[in-house]
C-alpha cells in the first residue's frame, strides 16, 4: 500500500522532505492554511474562505500597511485535505501539542473518516512536552518516527471527528490547545500578555512579540501578535513613536 505523509505548515513541511529525502516512494502533503485563527465555518465551500480570507486581509493590511501584498491568498483553505477523502494509501500525520496541528488532526478525523489513518504524536513517541511544533524536530530524528506510528482507533477517531465538529460551529476566531482540549477563546488573552510585557518607554515592537512569544506555553503565530500589537495601538492602549511604519521599525510604549 502507498504511504503518504501528512504535515502542518511550510516550516514543518520542509522538515519532513529533507527527512524523506532518500525515500523514492514517499508522498508528502503540506497543510498550508492556518486554522488556529480566523472563521472555520463552511471550509468546504468558497464562502467560508472568501470569509477567512477577509478576516486575514484585514491582519495583513494593520501589519505590513502599504507594503501590503496578497500572495499570501493561496495559502487559505483546506484543498489539500479534501483531496485525499476517500484515498486508498496509508496515511500517516505528525502532530504536536501545536495549536494548529491539534485542530488539523480533528479535520483528519472528520473529512478523511473513511481513510486508513496513522498517528505520529512526535510529544509522546519523544517523550518530550516541551516541544510545540514539528518545525523543531531535527530532520535526522523525524525520518523514523513513522516506524512508531500508531493506527487510530474508531473511538479516537469519532471522538476528535466530533471535536471538530464543535469548532467549526463556533464563531470564535482564536483557538489554543490547553490539557488536551482545543478551546475557543478571546484574543484579549494576548492583549493582556502584550500589554504586561510592554514598557513605559519606548521599546521596539519586534523585541515585545519575542518576549510574548516565548511566555506562553502554546503555539502562535508572530504574525498574529504583531496583528494585536497594532489593535492595541488603534485602542490607545500602546502608543507607537511613528506612525506608517512595519512592525520591525516600530517603537511603542505602554499608554
Amino acid at each position: 500500500m502507498n504511504k503518504i505523509h501528512i504535515v502542518a505548515g511550510h516550516s514543518a513541511g520542509g522538515c519532513l522532505k529533507y527527512s524523506l529525502k532518500d525515500d523514492i516512494n514517499k508522498a508528502i502533503i503540506i497543510l498550508k492554511d492556518y486554522l488556529s485563527i480566523g472563521p472555520l465555518t463552511d471550509l468546504e465551500n468558497n464562502n467560508g474562505i472568501e470569509q477567512r480570507i477577509h478576516y486575514f486581509n484585514e491582519i495583513h493590511k494593520k501589519i505590513f500597511q502599504d507594503n501590503y501584498e496578497k500572495s499570501w491568498k493561496e495559502e487559505i483553505g483546506i484543498n489539500e485535505l479534501l483531496e485525499l477523502k476517500n484515498n486508498k494509501s496509508e496515511l500517516f500525520y505528525y502532530f504536536t501539542k501545536s495549536t494548529n496541528e491539534q485542530i488539523y488532526l480533528r479535520a483528519i478525523c472528520y473529512y478523511l473518516n473513511n481513510c486508513e489513518i496513522n498517528l505520529i504524536n512526535i510529544n509522546e513517541i519523544l517523550k518530550d512536552n516541551s516541544i510545540i511544533s514539528t518545525a523543531q524536530i531535527n530532520p535526522k530524528l523525524l525520518k523514523n518516527l513513522s516506524k512508531k506510528s500508531s493506527k487510530i482507533s474508531k473511538e479516537t477517531r469519532d471522538k476528535l471527528a466530533n471535536e471538530f465538529k464543535k469548532i467549526i460551529t463556533n464563531d470564535s476566531t482564536f483557538r489554543i490547545f490547553k490539557c488536551g482540549e482545543i478551546i475557543s477563546t478571546s484574543p484579549s488573552l494576548i492583549d493582556k500578555i502584550i500589554l504586561e510585557k510592554t514598557d513605559s518607554y519606548y521599546i521596539s515592537a519586534a523585541k515585545i512579540t519575542a518576549k510574548v512569544l516565548s511566555n506562553i506555553n502554546f503555539e502562535l503565530s508572530d504574525l498574529f501578535v504583531d496583528y494585536r500589537i497594532r489593535v492595541l495601538i488603534e485602542k490607545k492602549q500602546i502608543i507607537s513613536k511613528e506612525k506608517n511604519k512595519v512592525l520591525r521599525d516600530l517603537l511603542i510604549k505602554k499608554a
